[in-house]
């Protein structure tokens, strides 16, 4: 990403609405999809706004592909949690070793090669293992907000699941997300294409209360999730086994 993306990340993350109803809403997935005590693996960890939220959840080890935002997620101190630089799909750590759980949380559209990560990541599934990623949706929302966090693309549902069928794995469930705020989101990221194209995209956050309200709204999702796959938004979550 642009470097003045992970600095923003960094200072935001911990508490922008939209990154804590996240980590609340793939915890309570995660918990619903996969056993406890697990041997957990986040590929692409950022400036490491995650590595809390899944070390309460097993041993975990992660890795990053830019050093800068790598050296921001060890100054995060987060126990017992092994950080190490990598690259996919060509250059990944941690080479022989199965986990139970595999996350990339918003990093597949990072990635220019993004059906050889998957296929790569195969091979370090356990038999009963699961990947869970997540990736943004609707291909034509693509746009400044993508161009400044240097995403490669965005997804249709159709599409992901191809990809993930045509690199050998099942798809266990997959559901949009992000769904009860994306009246309003929409709007905002067209606003941003059409009236402030040449603004860079700051992820800013909002007013405390105004924080408070769509963090609660977001968040509320995860007791949507686990029962149901919810038909639009602007987030895809995927749950993938071998």
């Amino acid at each position: 990403m642009d470097p003045t993306a992970y600095c923003e990340m960094q200072e935001i993350e911990d508490s922008h609405w939209w990154f804590v109803a996240r980590r609340q809403i793939l915890s309570a997935l995660i918990k619903q999809s996969c056993k406890p005590n697990l041997k957990i693996l986040e590929v692409g960890c950022g400036t490491g706004g995650n590595l809390l939220m899944l070390s309460k959840l097993g041993e975990l080890k992660a890795f990053e592909m830019n050093p800068s935002a790598l050296a921001m997620a060890t100054k995060k101190g987060v126990k017992d949690v092994v950080l190490t630089l990598g690259k996919c799909p060509d250059q990944m750590p941690y080479s022989g070793e199965k986990f139970d759980l595999i996350c990339l949380f918003d990093v597949l559209e990072h990635i220019k090669n993004d059906g050889a990560t998957l296929m790569k990541l195969k091979n370090y599934l356990t038999p009963q293992g699961k990947i869970i990623l997540t990736v943004p949706a609707c291909e034509w929302l693509f746009g400044p907000h993508d161009q400044f966090l240097q995403h490669h693309r965005r997804y249709s549902r159709s599409a992901l699941i191809r990809l993930i069928k045509d690199s050998g794995l099942k798809v266990q469930r997959t559901s949009y997300f992000n769904s009860i705020l994306f009246p309003l989101i929409l709007i905002s990221r067209l606003f941003d294409r059409f009236i402030l194209s040449d603004r860079q995209i700051k992820a800013m956050k909002p007013s405390k209360t105004i924080n408070a309200v769509l963090r609660q709204i977001f968040a509320f999702e995860r007791y949507l999730l686990p029962s149901c796959n919810l038909p639009i938004g602007l987030s895809l979550v995927c749950v993938l086994s071998l």
